[in-house]
């Protein structure tokens, strides 16, 4: 099946830099896309209950486990993302700048970071958002 059909399907972008990575909802469910490898792996962690939700997703590309996914503090998934380019421009709330897959909600202070930050401080982000 046609990979960008695949896409299309279910997904609502979170944080996505096509061609790269990406933190959507698939179906309700947090899960990442490897455009490196072609996959998507999901957490199993369903977040369509329309409550507020603290994600994160810290990774080193190419790193065996260097991916790392939190739903509400806690670490929910560890993976390998590998970024073979970085062409296209990062979208918050919707898996392309401009044309497809809008997350259906709402997102609060989405941030960046230039290191992969440690699971205390991604506790310490999500008690602080729940403050």
């Amino acid at each position: 099946m046609d990979q960008n059909y695949q896409l299309r399907r279910g997904f609502r972008g979170i944080v996505v830099k096509r061609g790269a990575y990406g933190l959507f909802l698939q179906n309700g469910v947090l899960v990442a896309h490897d455009w490196g490898s072609g996959q998507t792996r999901s957490t199993g962690v369903n977040l369509a209950d329309g409550q507020f939700h603290h994600v994160a997703m810290t990774f080193q590309s190419g790193i065996n486990g260097g991916t790392t996914i939190y739903a509400d503090g806690l670490q929910v998934f560890t993976t390998t993302i590998t970024v073979l380019k970085q062409v296209q421009a990062l979208a918050i709330g919707a898996g392309d700048p401009s044309t497809i897959q809008f997350f259906n909600g709402t997102i609060d202070e989405a941030t960046l970071y230039n290191r992969a930050l440690t699971s205390e401080e991604i506790q310490a982000n999500f008690n602080a958002a729940r403050g």
